[in-house]
């Protein structure tokens, strides 16, 4: 490649489009971002001490309510300033959405 070149870029380059968790671009457990069939972001089932966030299956702490699970992948590196809670291609939400924080 010539100097002054122009370089493509991929959309897993750049900072800050989506998302992204720092260290988390690229390969996580063999897959890649952007081909992946799961979310990334599980929220777990209430329980006592409340619900379990995972990032790619790595615990990431327990949250009490959304503010926590924000607070919590900001934490991870997530750039984003809001959070779109029902972007099913970033978050699961097992046994209730985010709007159920207490066990039934």
């Amino acid at each position: 490649m010539k100097t002054g070149e122009p370089v493509a870029t991929t959309k897993a380059d750049t900072v800050c489009d989506e998302p992204v968790a720092l260290g988390m671009r690229g390969r996580q457990d063999g897959r890649m971002l952007g081909r992946m069939k799961r979310a990334p972001v599980i929220v777990h089932p209430p329980c006592t001490g409340g619900r379990r966030v995972t990032l790619y299956g790595q615990d990431l702490g327990r949250a009490l309510r959304p503010g926590d699970v924000a607070a919590i992948l900001r934490r991870a590196g997530f750039c984003a300033t809001t959070f779109v809670w029902d972007d099913t291609g970033v978050f699961e939400w097992r046994d209730g959405g985010p709007d159920v924080w207490l066990m039934s």
